[in-house]
């Protein structure tokens, strides 16, 4: 009876073996089948740390499930927050755009004209206050940079009530735009606008105008 058990066992695993190499060949062979076609190629690349402040020009950058990283930077982890909780972009407050960002060896400077230049510890103390911010109907919860950057943002914007400048977990999409599609647009507007004033991730060149649209892949 031993001998039989273990002639069983053995004829089991030889055929959940057998099973796995068919799928994996099916796998394999469907592979084989697909077509690829070329599209375009990535022109530029933008990582924007801050939400609606300047963003950041790249050579490179890893692409998550949840948006572009480079190094210790994240695209839109840090955001302005009003005392409702509620977050605040440059449509309620145009001159963030002039806010410029860089990060240098652990630290994300602020700077803007007439302000000095305000340095945060990208590693936030613990001791910093939670937030539950609402971003576009949603609530997440993210760690407050403390009161003097609360200061300098609300200083900056010239506002009566204290802004906050809160950095939260990556929920960022990516946000696609092609180079044929900006020069589409331009060609019926008598201001020409730049590819900046839609502060896309990623720009592509070499495709038809809003095939980024149209994409399996990517877009809308």
């Amino acid at each position: 009876m031993e001998t039989l058990s273990k002639h069983r066992t053995l004829l089991i695993g030889l055929a959940g073996l057998g099973a796995a190499v068919a799928v994996t060949w099916l796998f394999m062979s469907k592979r084989k089948k697909m077509h690829v076609r070329k599209v375009g190629k990535i022109s530029q690349l933008f990582l924007y740390p801050v939400k609606s402040c300047k963003g950041i020009p790249l050579q490179e950058a890893e692409c998550r499930d949840y948006g572009l990283k480079y190094g210790e930077l994240s695209d839109r982890h840090w955001l302005v927050v009003k005392e409702d909780k509620v977050h605040v972009t440059a449509r309620q407050e145009p001159s963030m755009v002039l806010i410029t960002v860089t990060c240098d060896k652990g630290y994300l400077t602020l700077s803007a004209p007439g302000m000095d230049k305000l340095d945060i510890p990208l590693k936030l103390p613990t001791r910093n206050s939670i937030f539950t911010c609402k971003v576009h109907g949603n609530e997440v919860m993210g760690r407050d940079c403390g009161d003097e950057a609360s200061r300098w943002i609300t200083k900056f914007l010239k506002n009566v009530q204290m802004y906050r400048l809160v950095a939260y977990p990556d929920l960022s999409p990516l946000l696609l735009l092609s180079d044929a599609s900006l020069e589409d647009l331009n060609s019926k507007l008598e201001n020409k606008v730049s590819i900046r004033n839609f502060r896309p991730n990623i720009v592509v060149s070499g495709c038809e105008p809003f095939a980024e649209m149209y994409s399996d892949h990517g877009g809308s």
